[in-house]
């Protein structure tokens, strides 16, 4: 049995505060303690799409759709990184998930993934009902953070997601130990096979170490850009420092293969990358690089976890320079109930309602640990449309209010 969600407010809470990160790429290894099966994953049932009436805008659409959407086995989670599949299927993954069982809600795996395809989502189920990036064998598991869709290959396509290393150091604390990343295989219709999973660097747990894959860009170039956030642990400072790193599309797994931009060229050494954003005022540990309308953005919370800003870092290419944030609204960790906002993503393959705007998803959560055990429907990103180019606003982004109590599921 595993434990209560009653623990998820303030497993979140910590784990971003206290999470490092591990060592270079170029030490990397593919784990033989990781259970990596490349058959097996199937479809759940088809969860229905709900009609929404009177909604004015993508986000309001997702947000009143969202809590009428509910699969026994993805009832709460954090992160939600989303990419677009051929065939316009849509693959969502999340963070900690929490599961629908005995007639309470429990945070069951490390991570989940879903498919959304026409009316219906599926959420993705991996062999022993375990987390469809499994943990290895000595507990440590895989939070994601971002989704690359591979080069096309034929019939069936491979799709990569970052990761990070996680480890529990205590009841209510964790440690990030390193990046990881997976690669999954998916046909044009049927479920996702995980194919590999690479640990990146042996395991470390140290702030200073750049969490790579913490953004990704695929650009036009041929290139992936992997963006790695690191902390200097100074006394005031909570956001997070930007460095970039580069592989051939499609190689994120080959650690060869990786290069790490130093200011003026490419380097085979992570020692030599720079800091593209400082971590004063810096981005979220996980963040998004995006495009719109053939412009470069990152988005993140301004000063980190404990930041108010939802800010935008308009940039002149993959490798900088970043001009100023724009603070385009606010998202503050000080509502009643309490809840905590945290690590804006951009969906830039969702629909927004204008060319113009992107959609970002906000993590949520609360403090309130009775709250939540009764209503793991506060456990679920909210959508928020953003102008572009960034128009500076304070407007506070306030969530949308969601059912209370356990959710009866939707499968048809």
């Amino acid at each position: 049995m595993t434990p209560p969600l009653t623990r998820t407010a303030a497993c979140v809470f910590a784990g971003l505060l206290l999470a490092g990160c591990g060592q270079s790429a170029s030490t990397g290894t593919t784990s033989s303690a990781i259970a990596a099966p490349s058959t097996g994953y199937t479809l759940g049932p088809c969860n229905s799409l709900p009609s929404v009436t009177g909604a004015k805008s993508s986000a309001q659409w997702l947000n009143a759709a969202a809590p009428q959407i509910v699969d026994p086995n993805l009832v709460g989670a954090d992160v939600a990184a989303s990419a677009v599949l051929p065939g316009t299927r849509f693959v969502f993954v999340f963070g900690d998930t929490a599961r629908i069982a005995d007639g309470g809600a429990t945070l069951a795996v490390r991570n989940s993934m879903e498919i959304v395809a026409g009316t219906c989502a599926y959420v993705v189920g991996a062999p022993g009902n375990r987390a469809v990036v499994p943990d290895r064998t000595d507990g440590v598991g895989y939070w994601p953070t971002s989704v690359l869709v591979n080069p096309a290959s034929g019939p069936v396509t491979q799709f990569t997601v970052m990761m990070q290393r996680v480890s529990a150091t205590g009841e209510l604390e964790f440690e990030n130990l390193g990046p990881a990343v997976a690669v999954f295989s998916v046909g044009t219709d049927g479920s996702p096979q995980l194919d590999s999973v690479t640990d990146v660097g042996p395991d470390a747990a140290s702030r200073s170490h750049p969490c790579w894959g913490a953004a990704t860009y695929s650009a036009t170039d041929g290139y992936w850009y992997l963006y790695g956030t690191s902390s200097p642990s100074k006394p005031g400072v909570f956001g997070w420092a930007v460095k970039v790193a580069r592989v051939p599309a499609g190689k994120a797994a080959d650690l060869a293969t990786w290069q790490y931009w130093d200011g003026k060229s490419w380097s085979s050494s992570e020692s030599s990358a720079m800091d593209l954003i400082p971590a004063e005022d810096g981005v979220s540990q996980t963040f998004s690089v995006f495009s719109r309308q053939g412009r470069l953005y990152a988005v993140s919370k301004k000063g980190g976890y404990l930041g108010d800003d939802l800010a935008i870092w308009p940039m002149k290419s993959p490798t900088g320079p970043m001009e100023s944030p724009v603070t385009v609204g606010l998202i503050p960790n000080t509502t009643n109930p309490e809840q905590l906002l945290y690590m804006p993503l951009a969906h830039p393959d969702l629909p927004a309602s204008k060319p113009s705007q992107i959609l970002v998803s906000v993590s949520r959560n609360t403090t309130d640990a009775a709250l939540l055990a009764h209503s793991p429907l506060l456990y679920r990103p909210f959508f928020v449309e953003v102008e572009l180019p960034p128009v500076a606003s304070t407007k506070n982004l306030t969530p949308p209010k969601v059912p209370v109590g356990i959710p009866s599921a939707s499968s048809s």
